[in-house]
This record gives structure tokens, sequence and C-alpha cells, in this order.
């Protein structure tokens, strides 16, 4: 299942509909409505689940703590609070716990290379596909990979989407 504003308030639903779209048409996956059925409930968190007290709105939410033993979620703001097992973009090495808590790619951003490849090329899992947030010059790490990489080559794309998006 994934799980909506309905069920979570907050929840991101553009997200969770995207989401759903493309695993729905994947024969290994199986989405149903009911929670009780479902295996797995997926939710992609908004960034007001990052504020401090913010572990409160999953305490009182009937949903989440009917089915907390189910919920997944991608979290992908700059600030992990790690209140629900899942994906993180923001997430310490001490933290990650193999059962609990994954490092992840940003999930919003939509990779260009792989979207514009061909179905053949789309099939095959890409040797390396990463992506960062955070700003060019706020770590030596992403400095060089811009010096040495940036534009789009045959294999490759490396952008600062802050400047698409403005």
């Amino acid at each position: 299942m994934v799980a909506g504003s309905e069920d979570i308030p907050g929840a991101k639903d553009a997200c969770a509909e995207a989401f759903a779209e493309h695993n729905g048409a994947d024969p290994r996956v199986s989405l149903v409505n009911d929670p009780t059925g479902a295996e797995l409930i997926v939710f992609f968190e908004e960034n007001s689940f990052k504020l401090r007290g913010s572990s409160k709105m999953f305490e009182v939410n009937p949903f989440v703590m009917d089915h907390l033993e189910k919920l997944y979620t991608v979290n992908y703001d700059a600030v992990a609070r790690r209140h629900i097992p899942g994906l993180y973009t923001a997430l310490k090495k001490s933290w990650t716990q193999d059962s609990l808590f994954q490092p992840s790619v940003y999930p919003k951003t939509i990779n260009a290379v792989i979207d514009s490849a061909s179905d053949e090329d789309r099939a095959k899992s890409p040797q390396w596909l990463f992506s960062f947030r955070g700003a060019r010059d706020k770590a030596p790490v992403r400095s060089r990979i811009f010096a040495c990489y940036e534009g789009r080559h045959e294999q490759w794309l490396v952008g600062d989407s802050a400047t698409q998006n403005r």
C-alpha cells in the first residue's frame, strides 16, 4: 500500500501517486488499498515531519499507530529525524542499520540520463547512479565532481538542479 495524506496528514501525495503508477505496472508488485491486507505501507514524508516535536504527529495518528510495524518511509529532506524505518537522503553513517534505515538518492529529481535513455539502455542497471543535495561549493568532493565532469556526456550527466529550478 502507498499511503497518502488522507492516511498520514502531511504525506506527499504527488510522490505517492507517481510511486504507485510506476510500480503498479510491475507484475511482481501487488498494490492494495486496505492497510490490513498490506505487507508494507510506504509513504513519502513532507518537510514538516522533520521539525522538532514531529514525532507527536505520529503518536496521535490512529493510522500510524495501528500499522506502525508495516510503515516504511521515503524521507528526502536534508535533515533526518529517524522516526520510521525507511530510505533517507541525509543519513549519518553511524545511523545506518540494515534493517531500519538505509541511505538513498534524492527521489524527487528525475535523472535525465536515465529518463532520456532508450528502452534497451533503461533495462540495464546503471553501473554508477547517484545524486546529492547541497551546494556544490559546500563539500570538496562535490566541487571536484563538477570541475571534472560537469555537463552531458555519453555515459553521464552532471548538472546543478539549483540553477535549473529558479
